[in-house]
């Protein structure tokens, strides 16, 4: 998971707009890693991007700046991918 950690960082020093990069805890004591993206002018919808199997907040890197232009931008890892936790699921 560190190797995952360095390297989503330094993907992420590629974004111009300000973001916050964070864990979202849940109930079940498992978390969800968010990133945020939050321009100076935000006058849309916010928009929620939602990874398929096997991908993750990193796929979307070359889009998010253009993408949260002006609009907030929340993409998050599923449970089981990513940096989220990964539960036993039954």
């Amino acid at each position: 998971m560190s190797q995952l950690k360095n390297v989503e960082a330094r993907i992420l020093q590629c974004l111009q707009n300000k973001f916050l990069a964070r864990y979202v805890s849940l109930p079940n004591q498992n978390k969800i890693w968010t990133v945020t993206v939050s321009p100076e002018q935000n006058d849309r919808t916010p928009l929620v991007m939602v990874h398929g199997f096997g991908g993750g907040v990193g796929l979307w890197i070359l889009n998010m700046d253009s993408l949260s232009a002006r609009r907030t931008l929340h993409t998050f890892d599923l449970l089981g991918f990513g940096r989220s936790s990964r539960p036993a699921f039954p």
